[in-house]
């Protein structure tokens, strides 16, 4: 059951964040995976931005945020995600820790879709049949510099004048397959670890879009991430740890002090976020 009492209505929308960490901090760790600092940072860019309807790439605590975002100021969240089981989880923590506290239907604000984001006839391409003004793309599946490419090209199809991308894990540097989440798997099948050949680029996923962007004639502006120095205080890395590494000597609370140079460039540029026209 994730029906825990926040408070009524009229003290949700004056504390809409606080609210958001309230209901993420019910997740299972396979559905918070993003650090609450970042969370908020975008929960406040929607706001400021005045974003319209958003499409996000794999569900999870963003989903929370965004679901939010859209009761409060009259949107439409879809999500796309292949995990029928992750979908469903969401649906109940949204139901019962969100819509029945605010007395609101779920399917007037969220969409999710169970398919492959880049599929012709049922992903993100699809959405222009809807006729709707769509301009916020969340990318946070699988993190591979040929699937976000697939996905930034199927939200391109909706023609699009100007928008907002957002990358999670912006630093990740694998091509084609992403080798991290396919030794964690060969992991629990009691396989060894593999490397594959020629899957490791040179550049981050954040420099082959903005690399794209320019190829596809198109202007843009990184936001700064002014919520970095936040995020060494926040409480999501005190429960996990970083996601980069975690500190077992500090038990997650000063992890910064054991990261590489490179580890700590990889974490200050996990969530990019582009304004594109």
């Amino acid at each position: 059951m994730y029906d825990y009492y926040f408070s009524d209505k009229k003290k949700i929308k004056n504390n809409p964040e606080e609210f958001i960490l309230f209901c993420k901090r019910l997740l299972t760790r396979s559905c918070n995976s993003f650090p609450d600092s970042q969370i908020i940072r975008i929960f406040r860019y929607l706001k400021k931005n005045k974003i319209n309807n958003m499409v996000e790439t794999g569900v999870g605590s963003t989903t929370i945020c965004f679901f939010l975002y859209a009761y409060l100021y009259k949107k439409k969240i879809y999500s796309f995600d292949i995990d029928k089981f992750k979908l469903s989880l969401m649906k109940q923590v949204i139901n019962e820790s969100i819509c029945k506290t605010l007395n609101i239907n779920i399917y007037d604000y969220w969409f999710p879709v169970n398919s492959f984001s880049t599929s012709k006839y049922t992903g993100i391409s699809c959405l222009k049949e809807k006729k709707e003004k769509i301009d916020f793309l969340f990318l946070d599946s699988d993190h591979t510099h040929e699937n976000v490419l697939k996905e930034l090209n199927s939200f391109l199809d909706l023609n699009v004048k100007k928008f907002t991308l957002v990358l999670d894990d912006s630093y990740i540097r694998y091509k084609k397959y992403n080798n991290h989440y396919i030794n964690n798997i060969r992991l629990k099948l009691g396989l060894n670890k593999i490397q594959i050949k020629n899957n490791l680029s040179k550049n981050t996923c954040a420099q082959v879009v903005e690399k794209f962007l320019n190829n596809k004639q198109y202007n843009f502006k990184k936001e700064k991430n002014i919520e970095i120095k936040k995020s060494k205080k926040d409480l999501y890395f005190q429960y996990f740890g970083a996601d980069l590494r975690y500190s077992k000597e500090s038990n997650g609370k000063n992890f910064f002090l054991n990261l590489t140079k490179l580890q700590k460039s990889d974490f200050k540029n996990r969530v990019s976020i582009y304004k594109v026209s």
